[in-house]
């Protein structure tokens, strides 16, 4: 993981009071069921970590949907939280999706059909499982907007698979 990232992370990772801390450490280390497992409770960052943990064990396309989980938990959970101080969580967020993300999507846009499901795989997995950091009850509105936004994102790469194609290979990639 880029230095800058491994920094971040290691002064966000922390839950929400009365959740089990899942540490930089522990997503690293841990088996992956039970990272997944404590993955709900943990603070946003926790996906991007675990997602480049599996793109350097070459699980790239399990990697795409966990940036993609946690793209739409951080999201979700600053939407909720319009306040807070800018060089927080806002500035990991950006600094996390730039860093991890580059990385990730660089990979996906090889394949847009591929990065499409890991966008879906995100989604289904998101709906199907509790976020014990953010509410997804309290804050219903923004927990649907949010995922809208990653589905019309999905539904772009759907559709512009040709112009996707055809930019890498102009790019040289």
């Amino acid at each position: 993981m880029h230095h800058l990232a491994l920094a971040c992370l290691s002064l966000a990772l922390a839950a929400p009071a009365g959740a089990a801390a899942l540490t930089h450490a522990d997503i690293t280390r841990l088996p992956h069921k039970k990272v997944e497992r404590s993955l709900p409770a943990a603070h946003p960052s926790s996906y991007y970590a675990y997602a480049t943990r599996l793109f350097d064990e070459g699980a790239k396309k399990d990697a795409l949907a966990w940036f993609y989980v946690g793209e739409i938990r951080y999201r979700f959970h600053l939407a909720t939280q319009p306040s807070l101080p800018a060089d927080g969580d806002p500035a990991l967020f950006t600094s996390l999706h730039e860093v991890v993300g580059s990385r990730i999507n660089g990979w996906a846009g090889a394949d847009p059909a591929a990065w499409a499901d890991g966008m879906q795989r995100a989604l289904d997995w998101d709906a199907a499982h509790d976020n014990a950091f953010t509410s997804k009850t309290r804050h219903e509105q923004q927990w649907q907007e949010t995922r809208s936004g990653l589905a019309q994102m999905q539904a772009w790469v759907r559709d512009n698979k040709e112009q996707i194609l055809e930019q890498r290979r102009n790019n040289g990639l």
